[in-house]
């Protein structure tokens, strides 16, 4: 019997999605989805309300989201990390009201000895169809701001 032997290696995402430009990690990403909605509208079942915003309506949407995230060093105590994301809804009978958001965000963390601070700022373009409690649904631009400071305290010893 003759066998021959050769080295197998997997391919990781980390080979194909992390790049390094001198002290700074690249990551790209990119997500995709498809998901029926049967009330794209936000209407409501009853026939009163149906008159003025008309019955419920449903549709296929298709998601796309590239993106990527820089991340300063690769202490994982010490980190200063910027993100930004896109996610683009096509929506298949309904394409007036294909949509995308944008998504931008600033992470920090410190530690010193037990404490350790870390702050998260974002900011979100949205351009999708808002409504709800509404009697009519509508489509409009909105900004969201989010801003969280933490300071954390570690009481065990190590």
């Amino acid at each position: 019997m003759i066998g021959f032997g050769a080295p197998l290696s997997a391919l990781e995402s980390e080979d194909l999605l992390h790049y390094r430009v001198g002290n700074v990690n690249i990551r790209p990403q990119f997500t995709g989805g498809m998901v029926y909605n049967d009330n794209i509208f936000f209407r409501s079942d009853d026939t009163s309300r149906q008159l003025l915003a008309g019955p419920r309506e449903g549709d296929l949407i298709n998601q796309i989201g590239p993106g990527v995230t820089f991340t300063l060093g690769e202490n994982p105590i010490n980190t200063l990390s910027f993100s930004y994301n896109y996610l683009h809804r096509f929506y298949t009978d309904h394409s007036d009201v294909s949509s995308g958001d944008h998504a931008a965000a600033l992470l920090a963390a410190v530690t010193s000895g037990k404490v350790r601070v870390s702050t998260s700022h974002s900011l979100s373009y949205l351009t999708g169809i808002q409504g709800g409690n509404q009697l009519i649904a509508e489509q409009g631009n909105r900004l969201l701001f989010s801003d969280q400071l933490r300071v954390s305290l570690d009481l065990t010893p190590k």
